[in-house]
């Protein structure tokens, strides 16, 4: 009996089937894969010393995320990016570190705190080319992102600031022709990985290419921003934006702009149901003196009369900022940017405070960043 069951195991050891093995499912071990796909690896980092005139005591440099640190070098952000591609699926993770994480998400789980994507989608029709993606996704809203090297200027705009850099759900892209494409968002909740209470939030955008050179967006939000263990009076929200990004063909200009308007429902004072609202424009321009250098400005104004959005601390009744920036950019070495900007906002009431903790409407900060990616 014992000669049987060693020659049944000696038989085992050296069966080999198709050049397949079994796999031990009670290890987290994914080197025996079997993959089709490419995997492709980038990362980037942006150092920057931002320099706020009011010099706020906390270091901090009010309503903002991006390089909000004031009189500090650090890092803004830094990540390295896995994406893989497949014939009918594909996948993106891409962790990152930074004084832009911190702020952004303050409010996220310890887990998700790092996550600036990650992703699964699989293809659901392959001759329309229609996907299902699932998990953190870069945000549709706004003509702006948290990556410095995709902007015009290094900083971004107020209303970019207070508006999702990311989305936590599921992501239906439908193209409609070589210049439409849409995509449908089933939604956590307005900036956030996890939901804030049971219901869902939706979000759909438009997309529009005329040429290799013009992209126009339009996108709608729609969902209960109320918190349910706090038991806020804030309720559905109400977002639209639609935004423009130009760049001509030998990259000398470029051009951005962005309009969005939203609604809030909530109580006022006197615990009345209203609605709230605020709204944004921006226009950037850029434009190259050689092949290295090049200058950009912004002007920008945001509304926030009700403070839906803004969390102001000055005691003042209302949020409205009209801003200007200008940007000196360079580019000597192949992916490397240095940036330096002088941005200046101005504000209806004083919503900013000075070096002496005193309110204020004006503030005036200098930037500088370096950013490397491969």
């Amino acid at each position: 009996m014992n000669k049987y069951f060693t020659g049944i195991l000696i038989g085992l050891s050296c069966l080999k089937i198709a050049n397949a093995q079994v796999i031990n499912t009670a290890a987290i071990d994914t080197s025996y894969a079997e993959t089709d796909s490419k995997l492709s690896i980038h990362g980037f980092i942006d150092t920057y010393y931002n320099f706020d005139f009011n010099q706020p005591k906390s270091l901090e440099t009010p309503y903002q995320v991006s390089s909000a640190r004031h009189n500090e070098l650090n890092i803004n952000l830094a990540y390295a990016d896995f994406r893989l591609h497949g014939e009918n699926y594909r996948a993106s993770f891409v962790p990152a570190f930074g004084t832009y994480m911190n702020a952004n998400y303050a409010k996220e789980p310890q887990t998700l705190q790092n996550l600036l994507e990650a992703n699964a989608g699989i293809l659901l029709h392959k001759e329309r080319k229609i996907w299902l993606d699932v998990g953190v996704l870069n945000s549709p809203i706004t003509n702006e992102s948290p990556v410095s090297k995709d902007q015009l200027l290094y900083s971004r705009s107020i209303g970019a600031e207070f508006s999702p850099y990311f989305v936590t759900g599921a992501r239906l892209s439908i193209p409609i022709d070589n210049e439409w494409s849409s995509s449908f968002y089933v939604l956590n909740g307005w900036q956030q990985t996890i939901a804030l209470n049971s219901d869902k939030s939706y979000a759909l955008q438009f997309e529009y290419r005329p040429s290799k050179q013009l992209l126009v967006d339009f996108n709608v939000f729609y969902g209960n921003t109320q918190n349910a263990n706090s038991r806020s009076d804030f309720r559905n929200r109400t977002f639209m934006d639609c935004y423009f990004i130009y760049e001509n063909i030998n990259k000398t200009l470029g051009l951005s702009g962005d309009v969005y308007l939203g609604f809030q429902q909530t109580k006022n004072a006197a615990g009345v149901e209203h609605q709230g609202r605020w709204y944004n424009a921006n226009i950037q321009g850029k434009i190259a003196i050689d092949k290295a250098q090049s200058f950009a400005v912004r002007a920008e104004y945001f509304s926030d009369p009700d403070l839906m959005v803004a969390n102001v601390n000055t005691g003042a009744a209302g949020f409205e900022v009209f801003g200007l920036t200008g940007s000196y950019q360079l580019k000597k070495y192949k992916n490397t940017a240095f940036k330096m900007e002088l941005k200046s906002y101005q504000a209806k009431e004083a919503v900013f405070l000075n070096e002496l903790s005193q309110p204020t409407k004006y503030c005036m900060q200098m930037v500088g960043n370096f950013a490397i990616w491969f």
